[in-house]
């Protein structure tokens, strides 16, 4: 209704925009047009957490409510600092890219939100993750996995890939792979934005003896993995792993 009744043309070019107490957008240039119920809003281009965000909003009367679309693309973002901001800690390091894509259908900002239905991507390069129970739990095998045991320590994943499906707060993840040179991981699963619990399975995997070549199957060690607890607490239970070298179990 408030919308049906504004007719509003904002053009934003500003070196910084500030967002409550936990950062903001440098570099902002955006645009937004209200006019006859109809909303379109754009961030051409905006600089946070070390790389660049873009971002489009439509809006529209459908009925009695409104439908809304809208997409969001982040690159050459520093991880930590994402994470921060989503009060998740753990993350020491890397690059990260994000992508969203979805549409909503509602009376209220609240049906809006429940009714919402995307697609997100993220991409990360060079990943440092220390202080999760899951990679903790995988370390744990690194002495048996390799001829020369390894210090425990934060692994790097030079490459993760995340490809989910969201409907109203329920997450669907339909591919969450990890790779680097100490572990690798493929997980599957359910998280709620509401609660942020989760429910992920999957399998770590151990890759051969360092500098030998990969010719030997004996080599890896698979270790299937479930993930629950929350976003902000991750707790892993590591089934029981069949290798050549025996039956390995941790919790």
């Amino acid at each position: 209704a408030a919308l049906g009744r504004a007719d509003l043309d904002l053009r934003l070019s500003a070196s910084q925009l500030r967002l409550g107490t936990t950062g903001g957008l440098d570099k902002v240039a955006a645009t937004l047009l209200v006019k006859d119920g109809r909303l379109d809003a754009e961030i051409a281009d905006a600089a946070a957490f070390g790389g660049s965000l873009r971002a489009v909003l439509r809006g529209e009367p459908r009925g009695d409510g409104y439908r809304a679309t809208g997409r969001f693309a982040g690159s050459g973002l520093a991880a930590p600092a994402v994470a921060r901001a989503f009060g998740l800690s753990g993350i020491q390091d890397g690059d990260l890219a994000v992508s969203f894509e979805g549409e909503a259908n509602g009376r209220t900002l609240g049906g809006l939100l429940g009714g919402l239905e995307g697609r997100i991507g993220a991409e990360a390069r060079n990943l440092v993750v220390a202080a999760v129970d899951a990679v903790a739990s995988g370390a744990r095998f690194l002495p048996i996995a390799f001829s020369n045991p390894v210090a425990a320590r934060a692994p790097t994943f030079t490459r993760v890939v995340l490809e989910a499906g969201l409907t109203g707060h329920a997450l669907r993840i339909g591919r969450l792979d990890a790779d680097g040179p100490l572990l690798s991981a493929r997980v599957t699963g359910e998280a709620s934005l509401a609660s942020g619990l989760l429910s992920l399975r999957g399998r770590m995997t151990m890759p051969d003896r360092a500098g030998e070549p990969r010719t030997a199957e004996a080599r890896k060690l698979e270790i299937p993995i479930r993930i629950g607890g929350t976003f902000a607490d991750p707790i892993a239970a590591v089934v029981t792993a069949e290798t050549p070298f025996g039956s390995f179990e941790a919790r």
